[in-house]
């Protein structure tokens, strides 16, 4: 991932208890006026109330990693939040690799203008057997992320962006929507 100077890209990492694998998802901001001093926790904790949000036991494990964009795209500098206790989570929740999804766009056109955030799996009885979401639990989902998304701009200093792997410059992100339908992630099939 190339993160340019005046960008940062935040991982949030994710467990739901012991024993389980870490879940990721990123996404890209603009950054002004960043504190690495608390910053991290601040996100950290941001994404600790999403996790609770969509349903997620509050015991469960949460971080989250920066990488500032240098003058040098390849070596950003990189801060962690404070490291979580081990959880032990109670809520119910799908199997690890079920995921729910939001699409990211931009105002490009075409796969350069939109990608992809893989959230951590939803819980039990939101959704059906066809993997669609229940609408409710989704808006409630849809607000979380909003939320913490807003949240996090305000810590790190600008909006989200969508980020590239190539040396193209980084757009705003229109919207950020989740899916009505759940997607699958085959890598976290194995817990361990």
């Amino acid at each position: 991932m190339q993160i340019p100077s005046g960008f940062a890209e935040v991982t949030f990492i994710a467990r739901v208890s012991a024993g389980y694998r870490e879940q990721m998802t990123s996404l890209g901001f603009q950054i002004a006026g960043f504190n690495p001093l608390t910053g991290p926790n601040l996100i950290a904790s941001h994404w600790r109330t999403f996790i609770t949000a969509i349903g997620w036991n509050t015991g469960s494990p949460t971080r989250c990693l920066i990488k500032v964009g240098t003058a040098d795209p390849s070596a950003p500098l990189t801060y962690e939040s404070e490291t979580a206790d081990a959880g032990s989570g109670t809520n119910q929740v799908t199997q690890p690799q079920v995921s729910m999804l939001a699409v990211k766009r931009t105002s490009l056109g075409g796969r350069a203008g939109r990608g992809r955030m893989f959230l951590p799996q939803p819980i039990e009885g939101s959704v059906d057997k066809t993997g669609t979401l229940d609408g409710t639990y989704a808006g409630n989902v849809q607000e979380a992320l909003d939320t913490m998304v807003d949240d996090v701009a305000g810590v790190i200093g600008g909006n989200a962006f969508l980020l590239h792997s190539d040396a193209a410059a980084p757009n705003a992100i229109q919207s950020l929507t989740l899916s009505g339908k759940v997607a699958t992630q085959r890598r976290r099939n194995d817990r361990g």
